[in-house]
Protein backbone atom coordinates (compact mmCIF):
# COMPACT_ATOMS: atom_id res chain seq x y z
CA UNK A 1 0.00 0.00 0.00
CA UNK A 2 0.82 3.65 -0.75
CA UNK A 3 2.27 5.22 2.32
CA UNK A 4 1.21 8.61 1.03
CA UNK A 5 -2.67 7.18 -0.07
CA UNK A 6 -2.93 4.80 2.74
CA UNK A 7 -5.14 7.15 5.17
CA UNK A 8 -6.56 9.11 2.24
CA UNK A 9 -10.04 7.61 1.55
CA UNK A 10 -10.52 6.57 -1.94
CA UNK A 11 -13.39 8.87 -2.53
CA UNK A 12 -10.97 11.87 -1.81
CA UNK A 13 -8.50 10.18 -4.10
CA UNK A 14 -10.97 9.68 -7.13
CA UNK A 15 -11.93 13.49 -6.72
CA UNK A 16 -8.41 14.64 -6.68
CA UNK A 17 -8.23 13.03 -10.17
CA UNK A 18 -10.82 13.39 -11.67
CA UNK A 19 -10.40 17.47 -10.52
CA UNK A 20 -7.06 17.34 -11.96
CA UNK A 21 -8.55 16.05 -15.29
CA UNK A 22 -11.17 18.65 -15.36
CA UNK A 23 -8.12 21.01 -15.59
CA UNK A 24 -6.87 19.37 -18.28
CA UNK A 25 -9.72 18.54 -20.39
CA UNK A 26 -9.43 22.71 -20.90
CA UNK A 27 -7.37 23.38 -24.22
CA UNK A 28 -6.40 26.61 -22.98
CA UNK A 29 -5.44 25.25 -19.48
CA UNK A 30 -1.49 26.40 -19.83
CA UNK A 31 0.05 23.67 -18.75
CA UNK A 32 -1.45 21.55 -21.30
CA UNK A 33 -0.80 24.33 -24.19
CA UNK A 34 2.87 23.80 -23.32
CA UNK A 35 2.97 19.99 -23.46
CA UNK A 36 0.28 19.82 -26.65
CA UNK A 37 3.49 21.77 -28.68
CA UNK A 38 5.96 18.92 -26.96
CA UNK A 39 3.59 16.41 -28.24
CA UNK A 40 3.54 17.71 -31.62
CA UNK A 41 7.25 18.40 -31.47
CA UNK A 42 7.79 14.80 -30.45
CA UNK A 43 5.80 12.92 -32.41
CA UNK A 44 4.89 15.07 -35.74
CA UNK A 45 1.50 14.46 -35.64
CA UNK A 46 -0.80 17.31 -35.84
CA UNK A 47 -2.42 19.96 -33.58
CA UNK A 48 -5.82 18.39 -34.24
CA UNK A 49 -4.54 14.55 -33.70
CA UNK A 50 -3.16 15.55 -30.57
CA UNK A 51 -5.98 17.89 -29.02
CA UNK A 52 -8.31 14.68 -30.32
CA UNK A 53 -6.16 12.41 -28.03
CA UNK A 54 -5.92 14.66 -25.30
CA UNK A 55 -9.86 15.31 -24.97
CA UNK A 56 -10.48 11.79 -25.35
CA UNK A 57 -7.99 10.90 -22.20
CA UNK A 58 -9.03 13.42 -19.84
CA UNK A 59 -12.70 13.65 -20.63
CA UNK A 60 -13.25 10.19 -20.02
CA UNK A 61 -11.66 10.79 -16.15
CA UNK A 62 -14.29 11.97 -14.27
CA UNK A 63 -15.67 11.47 -10.61
CA UNK A 64 -19.13 9.40 -11.70
CA UNK A 65 -16.58 7.12 -14.09
CA UNK A 66 -14.06 6.37 -12.14
CA UNK A 67 -16.07 5.68 -9.10
CA UNK A 68 -18.91 3.23 -11.73
CA UNK A 69 -15.82 1.59 -13.28
CA UNK A 70 -14.68 0.53 -9.53
CA UNK A 71 -17.75 -0.48 -8.30
CA UNK A 72 -18.35 -2.55 -11.13
CA UNK A 73 -15.51 -4.39 -10.13
CA UNK A 74 -15.32 -4.32 -6.63
CA UNK A 75 -19.04 -3.60 -5.68
CA UNK A 76 -18.19 -0.24 -4.22
CA UNK A 77 -15.32 1.92 -3.87
CA UNK A 78 -15.57 1.99 -0.39
CA UNK A 79 -13.94 -1.62 -0.45
CA UNK A 80 -10.74 -0.06 -1.09
CA UNK A 81 -10.89 2.04 2.24
CA UNK A 82 -11.98 -1.03 4.72
CA UNK A 83 -14.17 -4.06 4.91
CA UNK A 84 -17.51 -3.58 3.16
CA UNK A 85 -20.69 -5.09 2.75
CA UNK A 86 -21.97 -6.53 -0.06
CA UNK A 87 -26.22 -6.81 -1.00
CA UNK A 88 -26.60 -10.53 -0.94
CA UNK A 89 -22.87 -11.21 -0.28
CA UNK A 90 -20.90 -11.09 2.51
CA UNK A 91 -18.38 -8.41 3.45
CA UNK A 92 -15.27 -7.71 0.86
CA UNK A 93 -12.15 -5.72 1.19
CA UNK A 94 -9.59 -4.80 -1.75
CA UNK A 95 -6.30 -4.42 -1.14
CA UNK A 96 -3.39 -2.97 -3.31
CA UNK A 97 -0.95 -5.16 -5.03
CA UNK A 98 1.89 -2.84 -4.11
CA UNK A 99 4.09 -0.63 -5.97
CA UNK A 100 3.19 -0.13 -9.92
CA UNK A 101 5.50 0.46 -12.78
CA UNK A 102 3.85 1.88 -16.01
CA UNK A 103 5.87 1.81 -19.20
CA UNK A 104 4.14 4.19 -22.03
CA UNK A 105 4.16 3.57 -25.43
CA UNK A 106 6.00 6.13 -27.86
CA UNK A 107 3.56 6.93 -30.22
CA UNK A 108 0.57 6.41 -27.96
CA UNK A 109 -0.51 9.65 -26.46
CA UNK A 110 -1.08 9.45 -22.92
CA UNK A 111 -1.47 5.88 -23.01
CA UNK A 112 0.00 5.22 -19.47
CA UNK A 113 -2.33 7.82 -17.82
CA UNK A 114 -5.80 5.45 -17.27
CA UNK A 115 -3.82 3.03 -15.76
CA UNK A 116 -1.66 5.18 -13.58
CA UNK A 117 -5.01 6.55 -12.32
CA UNK A 118 -6.89 3.28 -11.65
CA UNK A 119 -3.57 1.89 -9.74
CA UNK A 120 -3.49 5.04 -7.74
CA UNK A 121 -7.26 4.90 -7.03
CA UNK A 122 -6.31 1.22 -5.54
CA UNK A 123 -3.59 3.53 -3.33
CA UNK A 124 -0.66 2.20 -5.05
CA UNK A 125 2.78 4.28 -5.75
CA UNK A 126 2.99 4.79 -9.38
CA UNK A 127 6.03 5.28 -11.08
CA UNK A 128 5.62 5.67 -14.92
CA UNK A 129 7.55 5.72 -17.90
CA UNK A 130 7.11 9.40 -19.31
CA UNK A 131 8.57 10.53 -22.42
CA UNK A 132 10.55 13.57 -23.77
CA UNK A 133 7.07 15.25 -23.73
CA UNK A 134 6.58 14.97 -20.24
CA UNK A 135 2.87 15.04 -20.63
CA UNK A 136 2.53 11.98 -17.57
CA UNK A 137 4.85 14.48 -15.28
CA UNK A 138 2.93 17.72 -15.78
CA UNK A 139 -0.56 15.77 -15.28
CA UNK A 140 0.98 14.73 -11.80
CA UNK A 141 2.27 17.61 -11.21
CA UNK A 142 -1.61 18.76 -11.26
CA UNK A 143 -2.77 16.00 -9.17
CA UNK A 144 -0.06 17.19 -6.00
CA UNK A 145 -2.32 20.57 -6.47
CA UNK A 146 -4.76 18.64 -5.57
CA UNK A 147 -3.75 16.85 -2.97
CA UNK A 148 0.04 16.79 -1.19
CA UNK A 149 -0.08 12.97 -1.00
CA UNK A 150 -0.11 12.53 -4.93
CA UNK A 151 3.27 14.43 -4.53
CA UNK A 152 4.85 11.30 -3.05
CA UNK A 153 2.66 8.18 -4.88
CA UNK A 154 2.95 9.69 -8.47
CA UNK A 155 6.02 9.49 -10.63
CA UNK A 156 7.41 10.02 -13.54
CA UNK A 157 10.40 9.45 -14.80
CA UNK A 158 12.04 9.42 -18.16
CA UNK A 159 14.40 6.73 -19.37
CA UNK A 160 15.31 5.66 -22.99
CA UNK A 161 16.04 1.74 -23.26
CA UNK A 162 17.93 -1.47 -21.71
CA UNK A 163 21.25 0.71 -21.33
CA UNK A 164 19.79 3.00 -18.64
CA UNK A 165 16.32 1.55 -17.95
CA UNK A 166 15.20 1.95 -14.50
CA UNK A 167 15.45 -1.37 -12.59
CA UNK A 168 11.76 -3.17 -12.58
CA UNK A 169 12.83 -6.08 -10.25
CA UNK A 170 11.31 -4.13 -7.38
CA UNK A 171 7.83 -3.60 -8.39
CA UNK A 172 4.92 -6.02 -7.49
CA UNK A 173 3.20 -5.28 -11.01
CA UNK A 174 4.15 -3.80 -14.36
CA UNK A 175 2.20 -2.41 -17.19
CA UNK A 176 3.96 -1.99 -20.50
CA UNK A 177 2.65 -1.18 -24.07
CA UNK A 178 5.21 -2.16 -26.69
CA UNK A 179 5.98 -4.59 -29.67
CA UNK A 180 6.34 -8.24 -29.03
CA UNK A 181 10.39 -7.99 -28.40
CA UNK A 182 10.00 -4.90 -26.12
CA UNK A 183 7.33 -6.54 -23.96
CA UNK A 184 9.47 -9.95 -23.62
CA UNK A 185 12.50 -7.67 -22.69
CA UNK A 186 10.67 -5.77 -19.90
CA UNK A 187 9.10 -8.97 -18.80
CA UNK A 188 12.34 -10.63 -18.10
CA UNK A 189 13.47 -7.16 -16.27
CA UNK A 190 10.93 -8.00 -13.63
CA UNK A 191 10.52 -9.75 -10.41
CA UNK A 192 9.52 -13.71 -11.34
CA UNK A 193 6.68 -13.07 -8.70
CA UNK A 194 5.60 -9.61 -10.31
CA UNK A 195 2.34 -9.56 -12.13
CA UNK A 196 2.45 -8.32 -15.52
CA UNK A 197 0.26 -6.68 -17.75
CA UNK A 198 1.34 -6.51 -21.22
CA UNK A 199 -0.25 -4.47 -24.78
CA UNK A 200 1.18 -5.50 -27.73
CA UNK A 201 1.28 -3.47 -31.07
CA UNK A 202 -2.11 -2.16 -32.51
CA UNK A 203 -2.94 -1.50 -36.12
CA UNK A 204 -5.82 1.36 -36.85
CA UNK A 205 -7.79 1.60 -40.32
CA UNK A 206 -9.18 5.25 -41.28
CA UNK A 207 -11.43 6.12 -44.50
CA UNK A 208 -12.39 9.19 -45.76
CA UNK A 209 -16.29 8.87 -47.23
CA UNK A 210 -17.19 11.10 -50.32
CA UNK A 211 -20.03 12.34 -48.54
CA UNK A 212 -17.55 14.07 -46.09
CA UNK A 213 -16.34 16.24 -48.63
CA UNK A 214 -17.39 19.44 -48.62
CA UNK A 215 -16.49 20.41 -52.05
CA UNK A 216 -15.66 18.35 -54.84
CA UNK A 217 -15.64 20.69 -57.86
CA UNK A 218 -11.74 20.50 -58.18
CA UNK A 219 -11.76 17.05 -58.16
Amino acid sequence: MSRALASLPVRAIVRGLADAAARWADADFPPRVRVLDAIVARTGYTVPAVEYALDRIFEAITEAALTATIASELGSPDALDGWTARPGRGEARALPVGPVCIVSSRTTIGVAIPAAVYALCAKCDVVVKDREDHLVSAFFASLAQEHEAFADAARAETWSGSHDARDLSGFAAVVAYGRDDTLAEIRAACAPEARFVGYGPRASIGYVTRESLTDERGA
